[in-house]
C-alpha cells in the first residue's frame, strides 16, 4: 500500500499553496457539478490477506459524471485496518459509456498525504500529484483503451472492464503495464465461504493476474490477487 508519487518538482511554498489552493477550488467545482445520477450499485468489500482481515472498502456507483450524463463514477473509500484505520485510499473514477476512464481524483491519506489526478485523453495520460510540500506532473503515453488500477483499491473494478488488450495505469504511483482482460464465462468459486455461480474476468498485469467475479447482474462480488495472497470479497446485506 504505498503511496509513492512521481518525481517531484522542486517549487517554492507560495507556488505551491497557490497550486494547493487552485486545485482544491478546481476538484470542489467538479465535485459541485457532477451530476447526481441514480446509483447503480452499492456495496461493502471485506479485504483479506491470507485470510486475516486487514481492510474494509466501501464503494459506490453512480450513473454520469462530471462531464455529462453518459458514463459512470465510481466513488471509493478503502481503510486500513478497517478498525482503527491508519490508511484511507479515496479514488473517484469516472468512466465513459464505453468503461474506459476519463479523469481520476485518488485521496491519501496516513501514508504521505497527497492528492493525485489523472486525465486520460486519446495520445496521452496526465498525471499531477499535489502534497502538502510539493506538486509534480507528468504525461504518459496512452492506448485510448486503459484501465486503472491498484494494489489496495478493489471497487475500482465495480463496472466490469471492457475485453481485450488494454494499458492499466496505477495513479499512486505512475506505473503502468500492459494488460489484457479475458472472459472465463460463468465459472464456480466460492463466496464468504458459500459455493457460487459467478461470471468470471480475468485481468493479466504483466505476469499478475486478478480474478474479478460479477453475480448475474454485472455486481462485483469478489477480487482475488493470488500473487498478493489478497481478496477483497463482497459483505452480504
Amino acid at each position: 500500500m504505498t503511496a509513492s508519487p512521481p518525481g517531484c518538482s522542486a517549487v517554492n511554498t507560495r507556488r505551491v499553496s497557490l497550486a494547493l489552493a487552485v486545485l482544491t477550488a478546481t476538484a470542489l467545482l467538479a465535485v459541485s457539478a457532477a451530476p447526481q445520477g441514480p446509483i447503480l450499485d452499492a456495496g461493502t468489500l471485506v479485504i483479506s490477506r491470507s485470510g486475516a482481515v486487514v481492510g474494509r472498502e466501501e464503494f459506490t456507483v453512480r450513473r454520469g459524471r462530471s462531464g455529462g450524463p453518459d458514463g459512470y463514477t465510481i466513488t471509493s473509500t478503502a481503510t486500513y485496518p478497517p478498525a482503527s484505520p491508519r490508511v484511507t485510499l479515496s479514488p473517484a473514477v469516472e468512466l465513459g459509456p464505453d468503461s474506459i476512464p476519463v479523469q481520476v481524483q485518488f485521496d491519501i491519506h496516513g501514508d504521505g498525504q497527497a492528492r493525485v489526478y489523472a486525465r486520460f485523453g486519446p495520445r496521452r495520460v496526465t498525471l499531477r500529484v499535489v502534497r502538502p510540500g510539493g506538486e509534480s506532473a507528468r504525461e504518459l503515453p496512452a492506448t485510448g483503451r486503459e484501465i486503472v488500477a491498484d494494489d489496495s483499491v478493489f471497487g475500482l473494478y465495480a463496472i466490469p472492464p471492457a475485453r481485450g488488450t488494454r494499458q492499466a495505469v496505477f495513479p499512486r504511483s505512475g506505473a503502468r503495464l500492459p494488460a489484457e482482460v479475458v472472459d472465463r464465462g460463468t465459472e464456480r468459486t466460492t463466496l464468504q465461504g458459500v459455493p457460487r455461480e459467478l461470471r468470471h474476468d480475468v485481468l493479466r498485469l504483466g505476469s499478475q493476474e486478478r480474478h474479478l467475479w460479477y453475480d448475474q447482474d454485472g455486481r462485483l462480488m469478489k477480487v482475488e490477487i493470488p500473487a498478493l495472497s489478497l481478496m477483497a470479497e463482497r459483505e452480504s446485506r
